[in-house]
């Protein structure tokens, strides 16, 4: 079976019955679905069950223009890299087969970041991207924010979900390390959890979204006032499994980010040299 674009406008089948519609384009290509497929350094997993929705939901209005981009000479394992459409080209596969031939205009071989940001910009002005997908597609493409969180993470040994094995140390929220970035303090909170709990048994869950926060509000507030080998130290004596629920808790009642128990665990015992709560008001 074979699907044709008739003049440069309506996408047809061999049937006659339109599936879609484009602009008109030069250098059409006849390509068979199996020949297409994502590069998985930066593009998501495909989600099975929007596939199976598309295609047993089809509307020929809503198929669109699939963006792919020749890659034949790199030896990818398929010859077209798919920037938009992929959900769309697999619920082909089920309603056809892989086998089903389309005509379509192959984008011009492009290096991987510029075929990256690509689908970086296809995807982040419809659906939205999840922070993983986005930040993963963004590294790709060499985006300088999200590559300079990305080092350094990787310069303090720090795995990402999506990127990374899921191995300590690890962080799954893109969201908080974004902000801390920005915040300028990212380095610094990380070297904190990581020495804190390294070398103990209650690494699961330490750089944990409530931790971060928390440790993020210590810093910003008491800068270099703050002895960090303390911080660390006391730190370590209080499993995040255990500590986590307390943060959480007091987050509730402090607007802080329950960096107000972080303030009690520092100063106890402590004979001089105290956090004041004042200034975290």
């Amino acid at each position: 079976m074979s699907i044709s674009w008739a003049n440069g406008t309506w996408i047809k089948n061999k049937d006659g019955i339109t599936i879609g519609t484009v602009e008109q384009e030069k250098n059409w290509q006849s390509i068979t679905l199996k020949q297409c497929g994502i590069n998985k350094l930066y593009a998501r997993p495909l989600n099975e069950s929007h596939v199976k929705e598309i295609a047993n939901n089809f509307d020929e209005r809503l198929f669109g223009k699939i963006i792919i981009c020749d890659v034949r000479f790199e030896n990818l394992g398929y010859e077209y890299e798919i920037l938009d459409g992929n959900h769309r080209i697999n619920a082909l596969k089920i309603l056809k087969s892989e086998d089903t031939e389309v005509t379509l205009e192959p984008l011009q071989h492009m290096n991987l970041q510029s075929r990256a940001d690509l689908y970086h910009r296809f995807n982040i002005q419809r659906k939205r991207l999840s922070s993983v997908d986005e930040f993963k597609a963004s590294v790709v493409a060499g985006h300088k924010e999200s590559n300079e969180i990305y080092k350094t993470c990787k310069s303090l040994g720090v795995n990402i979900k999506g990127i990374d094995p899921e191995a300590y140390p690890y962080v799954n929220s893109i969201t908080d390390i974004r902000a801390l970035h920005r915040e300028g303090c990212l380095q610094k909170v990380l070297d904190v959890l990581i020495k804190a709990y390294k070398d103990t048994a209650y690494k699961e869950r330490s750089l944990n979204r409530e931790m971060l926060r928390a440790i993020k509000t210590i810093v910003n507030t008491y800068g270099k006032v703050v002895d960090y080998k303390r911080l660390i130290s006391k730190l370590s004596e209080h499993p995040p499994k255990q500590l986590i629920p307390e943060i959480k808790f007091q987050a509730e009642h402090d607007g802080v980010h329950g960096a107000t128990k972080i303030v009690d665990i520092y100063n106890k015992k402590a004979k001089k040299n105290k956090l004041s709560k004042t200034y975290l008001s």
